[in-house]
């Protein structure tokens, strides 16, 4: 495979080939430029794993291998709650520091090493941020050392400087929207008694009016009633609509960032 794209689309080109097919990744370098793999590897190109935190469903993972990605880089675009932080790295840095295919096959088996130990710490439903700064070979082998049936969903984030740092721009092994959790009855019994503790009816109905995403859903809930009707309604269009999504979840976070623990618990019910 010789493949050039933006980084994020190199993964999911790697996540849709798989390891079942016997596929051989080229690098293209720089200096010189070509495709053909070197003999011997740079100095200071071992593969570290360094634990920044443990706490949080959340797990932030960064890759710093043709540039250095800094945690405050990721903190400013994760969401507002307890989040873990991992990252593999080199000692320095650099565009052509991966020379050799040897060098892509380490750092394939430290990748599958960390998501294995991340799922082990914290749980098949946890979801993991992943910030890279990598060459394209390394991002193909990312989406290719992926199990699907046992890694968690990956969100790929993507730095971009005109918007100011990293922004989330796709998910690998999206599980979408599974039809047995959003049906179930305690996930949405969870979801109204939150909306019930945690707003008065006008602070829901204006919650529903400023966050973008839910705007549209403001006339489809009778917001004249007593606080628990209203948020049973609220939840069943939210559901009916397909808005019980992560992207519902991070706004809760940011209107109640003190209540954020019980908020994961609950995407966490809903799959999210």
């Amino acid at each position: 495979m010789f493949a050039l794209a933006p980084i994020p689309l190199l993964m999911v080109l790697g996540e849709a080939l798989g390891e079942k097919q016997e596929i051989r990744v080229f690098n293209r370098f720089h200096g010189p430029a070509g495709w053909t793999w070197g003999d011997s590897r740079p100095e200071q190109s071992s593969w570290n794993v360094v634990t920044h935190a443990t706490r949080g469903t959340h797990v932030a993972l960064l890759l710093s291998i043709s540039g250095k990605v800094h945690p405050e880089e990721a903190e400013v675009a994760l969401p507002p709650s307890p989040c873990a932080m991992y990252e593999i790295a080199v000692e320095e840095p650099r565009r052509d520091i991966l020379q050799t295919e040897a060098q892509l096959q380490e750092f394939a088996t430290v990748y599958q090493d960390l998501l294995t130990r991340i799922r082990a710490t914290h749980g098949p439903r946890c979801r993991i941020h992943l910030f890279p700064a990598v060459p394209a070979a390394v991002a193909v082998q990312c989406g290719l050392s992926l199990l699907p049936k046992a890694d968690p969903p990956v969100k790929v984030y993507d730095h971009q400087r005109d918007k100011g740092g990293f922004v989330p721009t796709l998910e690998l092994l999206s599980p979408g929207p599974p039809p047995a959790r959003v049906g179930d009855a305690e996930a949405e019994r969870a979801l109204a008694e939150f909306f019930e503790k945690s707003f008065k009816g006008e602070d829901l109905q204006r919650f529903f009016t400023f966050t973008e995403a839910l705007g549209s859903l403001v006339s489809k809930v009778h917001w004249e009633t007593d606080l628990a009707e209203v948020a049973h309604r609220a939840v069943q269009a939210l559901k009916q609509h397909g808005k019980v999504d992560t992207a519902l979840f991070d706004a809760l976070r940011e209107a109640r960032p003190n209540r954020a623990g019980e908020i994961d618990e609950i995407a966490v019910r809903w799959g999210c």
